[in-house]
């Protein structure tokens, strides 16, 4: 595990890691509520098919995958997946996690 401190106009800093159950060990800290919603696209979902089961056991996970590629960056998704969180409860303390870049980074 490396960490790399950016010095932007905020400083903060990316952890590199092979073992992607680092990432919970960082991250726990900072998921609130009781709920995280997991968005990421097909293509890492396949990858990646059992992400979500490293999320810890005390937070109900909901996955919300789009299609890959810049066609899915557009306003229909987003609204689509702010739609599904409302229907799955989501309040305003409860996370989001997205997994992957480009389009569900963006």
């Amino acid at each position: 595990m490396k960490t790399i401190t950016v010095n932007a106009s905020q400083k903060y800093d990316i952890t590199v890691a092979k073992d992607l159950s680092l990432f919970w060990e960082k991250a726990a800290p900072y998921l609130t509520g009781g709920k995280v919603a997991l968005i990421t696209d097909e293509t890492v979902d396949g990858l990646y098919p059992d992400f979500s089961a490293l999320i810890p056991s005390d937070k109900t996970v909901y996955k919300y995958v789009i299609k890959a590629g810049e066609r899915s960056k557009n306003a229909e998704n987003y609204i689509r997946i702010l739609n599904l969180m409302a229907e799955d409860g989501f309040k305003r303390d409860d996370s989001v996690i997205t997994f992957g870049g480009g389009v569900v980074g963006d």
